[in-house]
């Protein structure tokens, strides 16, 4: 794949197959650069989107499915959504948390971001962007399971309507949560993803099952953290007692 190089920025001429598909996710990538509120901003936003456009270029078309990506790429345009910041929650978080406290004071931020890739307005698969020796680099995209519950998280809390949605990991346990802090600061609810995935209305699994658009009725209900952490404390104590150790 070649480039060159205009007023500082590469602009990259991949093949035929992409070409299209690049096209647009410049486009759109220019528009956020724009909305941008800090050059840290600018350069994540610009790290996903030549991230993107990479894998696309380097992922053969058999291999895309799988990962969330259709085949026909140059016709599905795949584009990115807005980020997730990741949080996280520690051991030491859970062990010292009291029914008073708020879900924020429970997360610790990371350097991971997590933008939905979205056809048709569908969220397909998750472009991860981490902060990596001091820059911004796209790590790995695939998770299509979980860009199916990012859409619908979305759709059940849009930013158009003032919500933020944030999404949490507990590795101990490998599981997400999602929290809305304009609901009241003390929700945590369960990422449950589907069996089957979600996507545009003509496409199908890799499995053969068909998959369809997003739903905003599954997330409406959130869940308290009276009734989430003493279970998720439990589970990353027993996590951590047969690992040998403990972890903050």
């Amino acid at each position: 794949m070649s480039s060159r190089r205009i007023k500082g920025r590469f602009l990259f001429r991949p093949p035929e197959s992409v070409a299209a598909t690049s096209a647009v996710c410049a486009c759109l990538a220019a528009a956020c650069l724009a909305a941008a509120a800090s050059p840290d901003d600018t350069a994540r936003l610009r790290a996903a989107d030549e991230g993107l456009q990479r894998f696309l270029v380097e992922r053969p078309a058999g291999e895309r499915a799988p990962h969330g990506i259709p085949k026909d790429i140059a016709r599905a345009k795949p584009a990115l959504g807005t980020p997730f910041p990741l949080y996280r929650i520690t051991p030491a978080a859970l062990a010292g948390w009291t029914r008073r406290e708020p879900t924020a004071e429970l997360l610790s931020p990371t350097t991971q971001y997590y933008f939905p890739v979205l056809v048709d307005g569908v969220s397909v698969a998750v472009l991860i962007v981490d902060r990596m020796r001091g820059q911004w680099k796209a790590v790995s995209l695939g998770h299509a399971r979980l860009a199916a519950e990012l859409g619908r998280i979305r759709a059940a809390w849009p930013e158009s309507d003032g919500f933020h949605p944030q999404l949490v990991v507990v590795p101990q346990a490998q599981q997400h949560f999602f929290t809305v802090p304009e609901k009241g600061g003390t929700n945590l609810t369960l990422v449950r993803p589907e069996t089957s995935l979600v996507g545009p209305p003509s496409s199908r699994a890799p499995d053969g099952q068909s998959v369809g658009r997003t739903t905003s009725r599954k997330y409406r209900d959130l869940s308290g953290l009276s009734d989430v952490i003493p279970a998720l404390k439990r589970e990353v104590e027993a996590c951590l007692g047969h690992a040998g150790g403990r972890e903050r």
